[in-house]
């Protein structure tokens, strides 16, 4: 996101004070600078006049999730050969098909498709796991 200065998020909030506790907030506001969290808190407390609010009450906000293993290559056969062993599965279809993403045409659509599809349901960040690392880096710092 392109820094935009100072704003306020505001709605119903689900987030972690610390590691061990959820918190949840009605009316509350996430209040950014520079491009970082610089408070969290109930709305009427927080707000301030004269900084532009993201309205979203009504609306649950919650962190983005993280992915901290995960493999690109493997996004085309969710749920395929499931009654499979895992040796039976990786040499059935994992191997073959991660062998077409030396094919930086095949690896381009894919990988694009896998970070849409990530971001769509929430990741923010993940830890992708694949044999063509210098040929893919490219195609998640486009996505």
């Amino acid at each position: 996101m392109e820094d935009v200065g100072e704003y306020v998020v505001r709605g119903n909030l689900i987030y972690t004070e610390t590691m061990d506790r959820f918190s949840a907030l009605v009316d509350g506001c996430i209040m950014v600078k520079d491009g970082r969290i610089q408070a969290v808190g109930p709305y009427q407390s927080l707000a301030n006049q004269d900084i532009p609010v993201l309205d979203y009450r009504g609306a649950l906000i919650i962190p983005g999730f993280v992915d901290l293993h995960v493999h690109a290559p493997q996004y085309g056969q969710i749920g395929i050969g499931m009654d499979e062993t895992l040796l039976q599965w990786l040499e059935q279809y994992t191997f073959p098909e991660e062998k077409q993403f030396a094919d930086p045409a095949k690896a381009a659509g894919i990988y694009t498709d896998f970070i849409r599809e990530l971001a769509d349901n929430g990741t923010t960040v993940l830890l992708s796991l694949q044999r063509y690392i210098r040929k893919v880096r490219n195609y998640y710092a486009g996505s």
